[in-house]
């Protein structure tokens, strides 16, 4: 479709300001899971549609703090990326970098927590340590979540915590370490966002249960529909069989409802014969077609 073709351009123009992130661990890299990181930066994930407009629905919002931080300072910096001093693989993307000395970093939500997430304030930490470490002293570190359908916006400040900065810097060298080596033995780190995860499909970590609620009532409901089909095929063979039994072959009427009951011969290729007595032209024309198979049991 062509809007899904545009989506998928407008949000690969809006990923360029982050650079390659395959060439470097970001803030937002050390709250995930080691295994989801690891395999995001060699392997191309794929996002489905919901998945990319979320992700342009958190752009837009980020243009949306920018006007409002326009009108309470003239210095500010919009996607401010900072390195640590020593290791360039290492860096920090900053939403906004106020008067230099406050963080704010932008969130958008469709259901607004009662406190920051956890990888909120860990990203935030991390951020203000890659600054600190450029002697850039922080005053302030404020996350700011909005949820666009109700206009609700909350704002919460952190503290900043020199302990989870350094087990935060530990996790990137080891990320970086696994992001270059050929090692497919990942940590998995499971969380409520395994169920969002491009790569959950092959993990071991993930049972299905950590699954949204929306999915879960999806497949109890096709089970209790497949398992009724049945009920009502096995009905509808026994009733037949009852029809049958009582009147034979021939063309009735019952109560103004035709019933038709005759006995009908059909070609058919023997797809097993033909194989055992020309294996070769059977192989010859074999066509492998990929189909996608969905069982519930």
């Amino acid at each position: 479709m062509f809007a899904k073709e545009v989506l998928a351009s407008v949000l690969l123009e809006e990923s360029k300001s982050l650079g390659n992130r395959k060439k470097y661990v970001g803030s937002s890299d050390v709250t995930q899971c080691f295994r989801k990181v690891v395999k995001s930066k060699q392997e191309a994930p794929k996002f489905n549609d919901e998945q990319m407009m979320v992700m342009l629905r958190g752009h837009l919002v980020e243009k949306i703090v920018e006007r409002m931080v326009k009108k309470i300072s003239k210095y500010y910096i919009y996607q401010y990326e900072i390195s640590h001093p020593k290791k360039d693989y290492i860096r920090a993307h900053i939403d906004f970098l106020v008067e230099g000395s406050i963080i704010i970093e932008v969130k958008s939500v469709s259901q607004m927590p009662e406190s920051p997430y956890p990888t909120w304030v860990e990203q935030i930490i991390f951020q203000a340590g890659i600054l600190k470490l450029n002697n850039i002293e922080i005053s302030k570190l404020i996350v700011l979540a909005i949820d666009v359908t109700t206009g609700e916006m909350k704002e919460f400040e952190v503290e900043y915590n020199e302990s989870i900065f350094n087990c935060l810097l530990e996790k990137a060298e080891k990320l970086w370490y696994l992001i270059n080596s050929n090692n497919n033995d990942l940590p998995t780190e499971p969380s409520l966002l395994c169920a969002y995860c491009p790569f959950k499909r092959n993990c071991p970590s993930f049972s299905g249960d950590e699954v949204p609620e929306y999915v879960k009532s999806a497949v109890l409901k096709y089970n209790s529909i497949m398992n009724i089909e049945k009920d009502l095929k096995r009905e509808k063979e026994n009733l037949k069989e009852k029809v049958i039994s009582y009147l034979g072959e021939g063309t009735f009427k019952i109560d103004g409802t035709k019933v038709s009951i005759k006995r009908t011969v059909s070609n058919r290729f023997d797809t097993t014969s033909f194989r055992k007595d020309y294996e070769g032209l059977y192989k010859k024309y074999l066509k492998e077609v990929e189909y996608l198979s969905f069982k519930v049991f």
